[in-house]
């Protein structure tokens, strides 16, 4: 077989394998984002029997899906579909395999930091999206108990280093596995900046014709 028509053939292959797994993360961020904006406790799951009537959009296995990963890891399961759906967005375009475990790799790290997080600070608060009590709190199991074994070093810790380092380490890491870009994001602030100026500067120009419209009314 000639060489060409061999890399032509793994090339192929490899965008058809890019291509497919890519409609697979994407498919499964929004089941998974849909399946938690839709979460509702008394739903059936592992524990409450099918008898109930599903609230869950995807019904009994968006019910399961989206329990398992409240009381696993809390709310901090949010970032987590949004990182899955840059995952598929940088796959498609970069067309290598290798940002998949890089970015599984940095989500754990943020979702056992964030959800020890919100453990310790935000416990008590409620989601917004999905404002229900949560059995193991809203930063999950993990979280609780990861929370609990830092306890025991409390004596030793001060409050606010325990906080800013997960904060720092939730943020960081998140960023990581969107693969943030810096230069990108100026840039959008300096088109946000440009676009509202111009804006501003529109409005600005009205306010004065109407204000001169209105000083020569008075004169006549």
């Amino acid at each position: 077989m000639n060489t060409k028509n061999y890399s032509k053939i793994v090339s192929f292959t490899k965008e058809i394998i890019v291509k497919f797994i890519f409609l697979l993360i994407i498919i499964l961020s929004f089941f998974l984002i849909l399946s938690l904006l839709t979460y509702f406790p008394d739903d059936p799951n592992f524990l409450i029997p099918k008898n109930n009537e599903i609230q869950n959009l995807f019904g009994y296995y968006g019910s399961i899906t989206s329990d398992l990963m409240f009381q696993s890891f809390g709310i901090i399961s949010y970032l987590f579909c949004i990182s899955l759906f840059f995952m598929g967005a940088i796959l498609i375009q970069k067309k290598q395999l290798e940002i998949i475990l890089s970015s599984l790799f940095y989500s754990i790290i943020y979702i056992f930091s964030g959800s020890t997080l919100i453990s310790i600070y935000k416990n008590e608060f409620f989601s917004l999206i999905s404002p229900y009590s949560l059995v193991n709190g809203n930063g999950g199991f993990v979280g609780r108990y990861i929370k609990e074994f830092i306890n025991k070093f409390s004596e030793f810790l001060d409050e606010k280093i325990i906080f800013y380092t997960l904060f720092i380490f939730t943020v960081f890491f998140f960023l990581l596995s969107i693969q943030f870009n810096t230069k990108i994001f100026f840039k959008i602030l300096k088109l946000i900046y440009l676009f509202l100026s111009r804006l501003f500067s529109k409005n600005s120009k009205k306010m004065t014709q109407t204000d001169v419209e209105t000083n020569l009314e008075k004169m006549n």
